[in-house]
């Protein structure tokens, strides 16, 4: 056997060795060494350009992005905040909005934009906020100085039931109705959607195009978090989540989230009033700030209605201060206009509280659903942590993995871990908070949901570029309870200029061009583009075409047919047409069919599967069912017999 060969590099953790065992592929040894590799690809290639590098197939560099977004002036930071926004102008393509929050218009200082890309067929791969291309983008603007409007920015579903989805921006700095002595109330706007939305739209005058919801304290926030609810109250009609994390409700700074539910709201809701479709969740602790993020689950417990989270980061536990806390409250019922977070089931309601005895954890930091990540039919919540002063020469935990259950459990004790819990860890060095967390769908192509974690101070060669982790789908999730970020199944982003915070904000975008995927973003608010000055940029992957059923067949035995084909992926549902007219829906997991009583003649039989919004492409066989025979006649002659019929095929 040959010996193995090692090649030894210098690190900023210290020196590295990377190792390829005698009858393993190269190939696999690089996927697997991520931190090693980067180091000697750069001492290879000192002086020369690389604009793109794949590195095993399992990391990529982040300008190797199909699609580019660039913020319109420097120091507008593009990329703080990203999400889908579903389809706003129902056209049929998925479309994004984006977060700029510290945009200057004039010399108003960080006023605020948020943007609107459409999504279309053909997208331009570069898109210049400074000069886009006429109907491919839609403009939000800030009301005053200072309001940072784009500080959140989330999909909303149909709010106003007219069949266009609607989208939330957030604007924590923006002042209350009392005036601009009221400062730093904070602001949401529900836009609604439309197919005469204007390029540009002035969040001051929205009028019948949207809902303004006034935060009802001095230096609330309201609007620092903001999301879609889902169907929360189980009416039909998606419900929003909006967090204000330094309100003051009993003690400083303990925060409070809002609950909207849906439906026929008025132009203005200010919180200061009561209102008869909003719920406040708080805690009334000091400095908890409840609701520094919100999140729409989906259905966390599997019972049909929509669940949210809220998170507390500075929520003391038993290890100390700020360990940060994270709850679940589950959906199907109309909850009262106030509920203390750690009393739920006083209020009506059921919940689960999510903690971590450690202090300095700040638990919390991002919050969201990770879709269906294990294809047991309920959602997965994703979440992160802050990282001070920790070591850089070990591995991290900078993310949790929370599995959906239908028990309901009353409390889940990170540190405790179990087998519906992984936490994300990785070797990278990170001294401050920041990571994000985000469901994408399934972005691979095999009808698993995926999900993304971004680090936007990782790192690289000694410089804080920053980067993001895509985590594929069903590779035992909840039975792995360590999962290194440089080790799963799924794809690292890196940055590649100092100061450059790839992963500032991550997100899924659905399918922006109608190619059958899943597209993803990545938010980079220090980068400079065209010498802009930390711009800002915003990249979008788009994803692999959800894979078609395949290996179709048919048999016939008289008028009865039967059809057989090999699913590909995980499918929802399968739809089976017959001479391309829909004959019959079938359970996602369905691999024949019987079709009886065909009429004579020629016939196609294809199938396509369908995962959430996305549909395969149709794969088929054709068969013939052929006429009987006809005037059949037996006649003899002596001892010979002769037989005659007529072919009618």
């Amino acid at each position: 056997m040959s010996p193995a060969l090692k090649v030894r590099v210098g690190s900023s953790w210290g020196p590295l060795t990377l190792l390829f065992q005698p009858g393993e592929s190269m190939y696999q040894n690089l996927s697997h060494r991520l931190p090693t590799i980067l180091l000697a690809v750069a001492i290879l290639c000192i002086g020369l350009a690389l604009p793109t590098i794949s590195i095993a197939g399992d990391a990529v560099f982040i300008d190797s992005a199909q699609i580019k977004v660039s913020g319109n002036r420097s120091d507008a930071n593009l990329g703080k905040s990203t999400s889908g926004a579903g389809d706003v102008n129902n056209d049929g393509y998925k479309d994004a909005i984006l977060g700029a929050p510290d945009t200057k218009n004039e010399s108003d200082g960080r006023r605020g934009h948020a943007y609107i890309i459409l999504g279309s067929q053909n997208m331009d791969t570069e898109i210049d906020l400074k000069t886009p291309t006429p109907g491919t983008t839609i403009k939000i603007r800030g009301l005053h100085a200072g309001d940072q409007l784009g500080f959140s920015v989330s999909d909303a579903g149909d709010v106003n039931n007219d069949g266009f989805d609607d989208f939330l921006v957030g604007s924590p700095n923006a002042h209350g109705s009392g005036g601009m002595d009221e400062s730093g109330n904070g602001r949401a706007y529900l836009i609604y959607g439309s197919p005469n939305l204007p390029d540009t739209i002035s969040v001051g005058s929205l009028g019948s195009m949207g809902v303004t919801i006034i935060g009802g304290q001095e230096d609330g926030k309201l609007g620092y978090s903001v999301s879609g609810a889902g169907d929360f109250d189980g009416d039909g009609i998606p419900d929003l989540l909006i967090g204000a994390p330094e309100e003051e409700h009993g003690e400083s700074s303990s925060g409070a989230a809002y609950l909207i539910r849906g439906g026929s709201l008025p132009s203005v809701i200010d919180l200061k009033m009561s209102h008869a479709s909003v719920t406040r969740f708080k805690t009334g602790g000091n400095n908890h700030n409840v609701g520094h993020s919100v999140a729409d689950l989906e259905d966390f417990d599997g019972d049909g209605y929509a669940d949210i989270a809220i998170t507390s980061i500075h929520h003391g536990d038993d290890g100390g201060l700020h360990a940060g806390r994270a709850w679940v409250i589950y959906g199907g019922v109309i909850p009262p206009a106030e509920a203390n977070l750690n009393s739920l089931s006083s209020s009506g309601l059921a919940g689960t509280k999510i903690r971590i005895p450690d202090g300095d954890h700040e638990l919390g930091q991002a919050i969201a659903g990770a879709g269906d990540a294990d294809n047991d039919g309920d959602s997965e919540l994703l979440l992160s942590r802050s990282l001070h002063d920790q070591d850089p020469t070990t591995l991290q935990t900078v993310a949790y993995l929370v599995r959906g259950s239908s028990d309901r459990p009353e409390f889940i004790n990170l540190a405790q871990g179990g087998p519906g819990i992984t936490a994300y860890k990785t070797l990278f060095d990170n001294d401050e908070d920041g990571q994000t967390v985000h469901g994408v769908y399934d972005h691979s192509g095999d009808g698993l949901d995926d999900h993304i974690v971004g680090i936007p101070r990782t790192v690289i060669l000694e410089q804080e570029k920053g980067s993001a982790h895509r985590i594929d789908g069903n590779q035992d999730l909840g039975s792995s309870e360590v999962l290194d970020l440089h080790q799963q199944d799924g794809r690292a982003y890196l940055g590649t200029k100092d100061n450059q915070s790839v992963g500032r904000s991550v997100g899924g975008a659905g399918d922006l061009n109608n190619d059958r995927s899943n597209d993803l973003m990545i938010g980079a608010p220090g980068d400079s583009p065209y010498g802009r000055l930390r711009a800002g940029v915003v990249y979008f992957y788009l994803g692999n075409e959800l894979r078609s059923p395949n290996q179709v067949q048919t048999s016939a035995v008289g008028q009865t047919v039967d059809i057989t084909w090999n699913n590909r992926a995980i499918y929802d549902v399968i739809e089976l047409f017959k001479d391309d007219v829909l004959i019959d829906t079938l359970g996602g997991e369905d691999t024949s069919y019987t079709d009886e009583n065909v009429q004579y003649g020629d016939h196609t039989y294809q199938v396509r599967g369908i995962r959430r919004d996305i549909t395969t492409k149709k794969r088929g066989s054709s068969i013939r069912i052929l006429n009987p025979i006809s005037n059949f006649m037996c006649r003899s002659l002596g001892r010979n017999v002769t037989l005659t019929w007529e072919n009618n095929d």
